[in-house]
């Protein structure tokens, strides 16, 4: 009885601590900085209000600032041809993450990790999901990469 017990207030617990994600919205990479997306949570940094889906070609910038995350380039066609927005994903080696980069990392260590785990590498186009943040008045728009997705 103990056991049945146990199990079941931890799963509650997970249940509870997951966050419900309002559906993304399916856009072109060329309208996800679109200013009708500004505003991601609000006020009190509570509900998410804009959830973006789109497909591009992720790769690192020259220089890369990161830490738990790490904010790269995502462009519209393959070998960084058309322009960029900025896309912010968790760093480290599981499920939905950019595995942190050498030191003085070519296109050749770039990998992410899909949804379920697969390797995705340089030039291969990804379906991305996440959360818009910043605005376009500013010029700080990124998407905070919550699912990597192959088409």
């Amino acid at each position: 009885m103990r056991l049945w017990m146990t199990v079941l207030l931890v799963t509650l617990t997970a249940l509870a601590c997951e966050e419900d994600l309002p559906p993304a919205v399916a856009t072109n990479l060329g309208q996800v900085c679109d200013a009708s997306f500004d505003r991601g949570r609000d006020e009190r940094n509570y509900e998410i209000k804009h959830r973006v889906s789109f497909e591009a070609y992720p790769a690192f910038p020259r220089s890369i600032m990161m830490n738990d995350t790490a904010i790269i380039n995502a462009y519209p066609l393959p070998n960084r041809r058309g322009q960029p927005i900025r896309v912010s994903f968790k760093v480290g080696s599981g499920k939905n993450r950019l595995a942190k980069p050498v030191e003085n990392y070519s296109d050749a260590d770039f990998k992410l990790f899909d949804f379920e785990g697969n390797a995705v590498a340089f030039n291969q186009k990804v379906r991305l999901e996440g959360t818009r943040g910043g605005s376009k008045a500013d010029n700080s728009c990124y998407t905070a990469v919550e699912k990597i997705i192959v088409p």
